[in-house]
């Protein structure tokens, strides 16, 4: 009897949950990706479920595995990853399935299949129907996975491309050409089969095919000098120019261009310097990160170390940096400039704020993507660039918004820190970073020498938003301290720095996040002793949330 009831009740909520999409749901294909799209429209009714809408109630937020079954064959496969999504109560959910192009010729003519839905570690599974397919045969928009474009300043453009399965018959005759905007105007250069030295996947003209193709280069020698110098006197003025690679030819009569923009533009390291800096045990080596605070914006060029690069600089006696943050239409542009020698001797950049960037930061927002934009350039004498760094990543807004350091007589330090009340930063679990740090420097005319360097592990908790650490030297890695004292010494110094006013607190930690390890850097600005307890020093700031730049995309 009690199985009777029980299978009756799981019944009962199969067909309450069941409800919760409507028939109506669809499926979509793109032949040029090899990717079906279901999309589950909510149940049209939602609105007159009134008794314990189980749909609202139960499955709201909750996590869903799901199949996708045709007559032959499911998706996904067993052994792939399981595919699944979380609910969202009366709001429509597009679920992607990645198939292999021999298991998509496989279903494109089908016209009907089936979805499973598993609830609960499977307590629930429900099934629906699916009674449209539809496949897009054609679409010029999507030829591409990605794109990137790579250059070596006044030199040399290379167009790095992941195609997608797109109908591009160069034995018809495609015009390849790159386009950039010079001021209001469109300005097209050509980009020209390769016919010698050419290397693997390079565009050689009638002979490729588009899904073997990476790399279409547009080469100085078949270019005037002054289209060529054009481009680049363009981006250099602004980085953020439009620019994009096409593909124009005629398919069933009908005229047919391919135009992809390209957002992820960086230079070549021509000089080695990233080469020449490789990381260390504490040092992540030469790479560019921006955090933006209230009062500015601090770029990191070489972790904790002083920005003078390990690679020859050859006749350079200048600095550029051009900093760029983008969320849709929206850019904030920063810019500083300096002689190299006083480059070499800081710790990262600092950009003041502005009311311009004021206004943008305060206006970000959490769930669109800003994206941000870095070059260093080195100039000589007669301001004639020799050579870029530059970097391109989206990015995501940090958790920390204040901190404040507590020294105690002995060797005790003590970290205090807040972490914003965003619903991102709740999801956030608790964990021991294998990194935290403290880079602290004094600070003069721009120039920077370093107080100290602490690394050690804390658990940090983000559903806390006020939380303190405290460590000792019994908690420091002597082969990662970066002072040549010990840690001792350290401490002192530390304490005599600080009366200066003048110092400099860069606080790191690595974590994992979405299943990459990324970098968050709070930095403090100028400190400014409080008012403490007899035995503390007490430093506090207020900084606002910082961004953390996640993987390279396009």
């Amino acid at each position: 009897m009690l199985n009777l009831l029980f299978l009756s009740e799981q019944a009962l909520i199969q067909q309450t949950f069941k409800n919760c999409f409507s028939p109506k749901s669809y499926l979509s294909g793109n032949t040029q990706t090899n990717q079906l799209t279901l999309n589950l429209i909510p149940f049209e009714h939602m609105d007159q479920i009134l008794d314990y809408n189980q749909c609202k109630t139960a499955l709201d937020k909750m996590s869903v595995l799901i199949l996708l079954h045709f007559d032959t064959v499911s998706f996904p496969r067993v052994g792939d990853e399981p595919v699944s999504f979380t609910y969202s109560y009366n709001n429509p959910t597009k679920v992607v399935f990645k198939l292999s192009p021999a298991d998509y010729t496989t279903i494109i003519s089908k016209s009907s299949a089936m979805y499973e839905l598993r609830y609960d570690l499977d307590y629930v599974i429900v099934n629906g129907s699916i009674k449209t397919i539809e496949h897009t045969k054609y679409n010029g928009t999507g030829c591409f996975q990605s794109i990137a474009l790579r250059y070596t300043i006044y030199d040399s453009i290379d167009i790095l491309v992941s195609p997608n399965n797109c109908e591009v018959d160069f034995a018809t005759g495609v015009s390849v050409f790159y386009e950039f905007q010079k001021d209001t105007t469109n300005i097209a250069i050509p980009i020209v089969p390769c016919t010698v030295n050419c290397i693997q996947g390079e565009f050689n003209g009638t002979t490729s095919l588009f899904k073997d193709v990476t790399l279409y280069r547009v080469r100085k020698t078949v270019l005037t000098a002054d289209l060529f110098k054009q481009f680049y006197d363009s981006y250099v003025n602004y980085r953020l120019i439009k620019i994009s690679l096409n593909l124009q030819f005629t398919k069933n009569s009908v005229d047919t261009r391919i135009t992809e923009y390209i957002n992820n533009k960086t230079a070549v390291d021509t000089w080695g310097c990233k080469t020449n800096d490789q990381p260390q045990p504490m040092f992540w080596g030469l790479q560019l990160y921006t955090l933006m605070n209230p009062d500015g914006i601090f770029v990191q060029i070489r972790d904790i170390m002083k920005n003078k690069m390990l690679c020859d600089t050859q006749t350079a006696t200048k600095v550029k940096l051009d900093h760029y943050m983008k969320q849709n239409d929206v850019v904030d542009r920063r810019q500083f400039n300096t002689t190299l020698s006083i480059f070499n001797e800081m710790f990262g950049i600092i950009l003041p704020a502005d009311e311009a960037y004021t206004n943008f930061r305060n206006n970000i927002y959490v769930l669109d993507q800003t994206y941000s934009t870095i070059v260093v350039s080195f100039l000589d004498e007669n301001d004639v660039i020799l050579y870029e760094l530059s970097m391109y990543r989206t990015s995501l807004i940090g958790c920390l918004t204040k901190y404040s350091l507590h020294l105690y007589n002995g060797t005790k330090n003590c970290f205090r820190m807040q972490f914003e009340p965003r619903d991102d930063c709740r999801t956030q679990y608790l964990q021991t970073t294998d990194r935290n740090s403290l880079t602290i420097s004094y600070e003069k005319d721009l120039k920077s020498n370093l107080v100290g360097y602490f690394d050690f592990k804390v658990a940090q908790d983000y559903k806390k938003f006020d939380q303190e650490f405290c460590f000792d030297c019994s908690t420091f890695n002597p082969n990662q301290v970066y002072m040549r004292q010990t840690c001792e010494e350290n401490n002192k110094l530390l304490k005599q720095m600080i009366k200066r006013q003048q110092i400099k607190i860069v606080y790191t930690n690595t974590f994992d996040l979405v299943q990459s390890y990324s970098v968050v850097t709070e930095y403090s600005g100028i400190w400014m002793p409080l008012v403490g307890s007899a035995c503390a020093v007490v430093l506090g700031v207020v900084i606002g949330a910082g961004i953390l730049l996640g993987q390279l995309s396009r």
